[in-house]
């Protein structure tokens, strides 16, 4: 059981196969309920209209007519009346005589007794109708029977129909159920057709009409039906050779009567006497069956299921053909009387195409990137095979400060044109686009090859590429995955993966290796980090800073730590990164926050003008709610914003226009100091010093290590120290590990310093002793 559900929970998933399961299963269900009997009536109305033809002539109306109501000056005509009739017709060689009007009332003695003769006298000739008694049409057995008298020497028809909804169509049966038993209808005596002479009975039910029903053939026009009006008959008015032969039907046409019924396609109105005429003629036909909905359905069916495995839409030939067919072939068979119905497989066909349509339009949306009218990422993963040649991920590293330095637009053309270079080299390449990503299938294998290609990749675009009359440079890393056996899902998150991991090691090009594990290894690394912090696992390190003036610690950063139980301690470097890199950064960030102001208050107790600083990411500095994060921890432990220093590490480059820049404004404005962490490396230059609203700036330790040997790097400290101090900023160094160097720093002028010669990170039990005993022993 499992197995099987196994196998068809895929199917279930699957867009596609639901649009086919839910088409059908409105097809089957609009069938079988008879929902869409008014759309069949049109359709097959439709057909009608376009394959108008004459009635045959071996049926003629004996019309009781106007004239005939004038002639004999009355509201109807008698029995005695009928009576001459009758036996006009018989003596001119009728074949048969029907009745389309009710013989339940005596008229008086003579005349019944006319009429009774004419009736013996005509040997089975005469057919006498039964009707409803529920004007309604809602009716089980035909009440309204001739009187028993003028029964004897006929027999009996039903002459009654069943209006279709909206009276869109009538439907005639073979035989009616009487309170006398059962009687052929009208129609069918006319047509000498009887139950067991139709074909493929079986597949009645299959229908959305009554088993037994079938609706007339409206193609014929019933103008054409030979027609003789009841006085002249009777007067004997009449050319005998119009009737020899031929079956006779007296009912009436005069509007008196009120027997009236619409024809359709707004053909007019015609006495009911003719649709049994018509009715006959449909019955009269060699091969009358009803086929029901199920071939059709059966047909749709397939061209759905065929077309929604082969492609995302139905549109296209195959659908064209089937609609063709569906319009044709019902046509065809018609005129043979054979009845099709088409209107559930409609329905099927046309849930199936609305509901394909609007699944392109989402995937293509899905599929093309809306910025730059390349294909997505989403495409290349949807796509049903890995490809052959090298996958190839591409990370533009400074696509948000390109975007940001221009108007709208801009992603468009930079895509474009990065698009337009990379198949300088390669063709024939698809490019995928993805925000600052951009992946495209190479046909190169060999990965010296590949190496090649994007170092020539690289040369292209060294020089800077013109954007609205700006030259632009552009930096960028790239990922390769050259596993072609593995899914396409697993090539592009490889390829995706080894590009990160490009910018980090600062290469250009890194080749995934599938046999490196470093991946899985980082996605569990993340997957423990909530869990770690929850154990307590990790935890926060407090390095102190030293104040040069004042000879005092007087502040302190706070670092994360993990330790896992099995790995041991991990790297501050990889998890910090990792974090970043899957958008995590926030949950460690808000657990720092919350130690750190907790750590503050205590040794305010101790020490009233103590900070800490707390390392903000860049990445933070994007989200909206990052002053709220803040300061909900500051509210939870009733601290001021100024017990904390906010240390912006490494970002894009900046404007005045940025959201980050408008972040740390914000910031600001709400009371918190910010300082420009690790100065002089990366993207941490001058510009920072002049644009960042920050009151301090820490020295990187790549400067500070050697500042007692090399006066270059001696000269370079002064320079920003003496920079920072012109624009009102404090100084801090990072990285002191001997008095020699604290010595040299504070001849410089340096505010603050910070390293191992200070303290190490430690503790916060640790940190507070420490500063506890410094504090009694000052006091001393």
């Amino acid at each position: 059981m499992n197995a099987r559900l196994g196998r068809i929970w895929p199917l279930w998933n699957s867009r596609r196969f639901r649009i086919g399961f839910y088409a059908i299963l409105a097809g089957l269900i609009a069938g079988s309920q008879t929902l869409l009997l008014p759309v069949e009536d049109v359709a097959i109305n439709l057909r009608s209209a376009l394959r108008s033809q004459s009635a045959p002539q071996n049926i003629v109306v004996i019309s009781v007519d106007d004239h005939t109501l004038n002639g004999v000056g009355a509201r109807d005509v008698t029995h005695g009346q009928n009576a001459q009739v009758i036996r006009r017709l018989l003596d001119a060689g009728a074949k048969r005589v029907f009745y389309d009007r009710p013989f339940r009332y005596e008229e008086g003695a003579a005349g019944d007794r006319e009429l009774i003769t004419a009736l013996a006298q005509s040997k089975g000739k005469v057919f006498l109708p039964a009707f409803s008694a529920d004007t309604a049409g809602a009716f089980d057995k035909l009440s309204d029977v001739p009187l028993k008298k003028f029964r004897k020497n006929t027999e009996m028809v039903g002459a009654t129909s069943l209006v279709h909804p909206f009276g869109l169509g009538i439907s005639f049966p073979l035989e009616w159920e009487t309170v006398l038993g059962k009687v052929p209808s009208m129609s069918a005596k006319l047509a000498d057709r009887s139950a067991d002479t139709l074909h493929l009975r079986w597949l009645e039910p299959l229908t959305g009409m009554p088993e037994g029903y079938y609706r007339p053939d409206y193609s014929y026009d019933p103008k054409t039906v030979p027609t003789l009006s009841f006085i002249d008959v009777m007067r004997g008015n009449f050319d005998e050779k119009a009737v020899a032969g031929k079956d006779m039907l007296i009912g009436p046409t005069s509007r008196m009567f009120q027997d009236f019924h619409d024809l359709p396609m707004n053909r007019g109105e015609v006495a009911g006497v003719y649709l049994h005429v018509i009715a006959a003629h449909t019955f009269a036909k060699p091969w009358l069956m009803k086929l029901g909905w199920l071939p059709a359905m059966l047909l749709v069916s397939g061209v759905v299921i065929a077309g929604l495995r082969r492609s995302r839409t139905l549109f296209g030939w195959p659908m064209a053909l089937c609609a063709l067919t569906l319009a044709i072939v019902p046509f065809i068979l018609d005129g043979y009387g054979i009845e099709v119905e088409i209107a559930p497989a409609l329905l099927t066909g046309a849930v199936a195409l609305v509901r394909s349509w609007s699944l392109r339009n989402i995937e293509t949306a899905r599929d093309t990137n809306v910025v730059s009218g390349l294909p997505s990422l989403q495409q290349l993963r949807t796509s049903r095979n890995s490809g052959a040649g090298s996958l190839i991920a591409l990370k533009l590293r400074n696509y948000g400060a390109i975007v940001a330095s221009f108007d709208n637009g801009v992603e468009e053309r930079l895509a474009q044109e990065i698009a337009r270079r990379v198949r300088l080299g390669d063709t024939d390449a698809i490019i995928y686009h993805e925000g600052d990503k951009f992946v495209w299938m190479s046909q190169i294998e060999n990965p010296v090859d590949v190496l090649e290609h994007l170092e020539g990749l690289h040369q292209l675009v060294q020089g800077g590429i013109l954007i609205e009359g700006r030259e632009v440079d552009l930096s960028f890393n790239c990922g390769v995955d050259t596993a072609q056996k593995q899914s396409i899902e697993k090539r592009i998150a490889s390829a995706l993966q080894s590009a990160e991991q490009a910018v980090r090691e600062d290469e250009l090009v890194s080749i995934h290796n599938p046999d490196n594990s470093g991946v899985h290894w980082e996605i569990s690394l993340l997957s423990a980090l909530d869990r770690a912090i929850d154990a307590g696992d990790v935890w926060v390190a407090y390095q102190p800073k030293l104040d040069l003036a004042s000879g005092r610690i007087k502040s302190a950063e706070a670092l994360a730590r993990w330790t896992d139980p099995e790995r041991g301690p991990v790297s501050p470097e990889k998890f910090i990164q990792i974090a970043e890199e899957y958008h995590r950064i926030d949950r460690i960030t808000r657990f720092i926050l919350g130690e750190a102001v907790r750590t503050v208050r205590e040794l305010r107790a101790i020490i009233p003008d103590f900070t800490i600083s707390v390392n903000i990411s860049a990445q933070l500095l994007r989200y909206a709610g990052l002053p709220e994060m803040i300061l909900s921890s500051l509210r939870a432990h009733d601290m001021p914003p100024d017990c904390l220093v906010l240390e912006i590490t490494e970002t894009d480059r900046l404007d005045r226009s940025s959201k980050t820049y408008a972040m740390m404004e914000n910031l600001v404005a709400s009371g918190f100091e910010l300082s420009i962490d690790d100065f002089g490396t990366g993207n941490a230059t001058i510009d920072y010093l002049r644009l960042l609203p920050a009151v301090e700036v820490k020295i990187d330790k790549v400067f500070v290590k050697s500042i007692t040997h090399d006066s270059k790097d001696k000269l370079l400290i002064q320079s920003i120290i003496e920079m920072a101090h012109s624009l009102d900023r404090r100084i801090v160094a990072e990285g002191v590990e001997n008095a020699e160097t604290l010595d040299v720093l504070a001849s410089l002028g340096c505010d603050q310093i910070q390293g191992y010669y200070i303290g190490r990170p430690e503790r916060r039990e640790d940190l507070l002793m420490t500063l506890d005993i410094k504090a009694r022993t000052a006091l001393g």
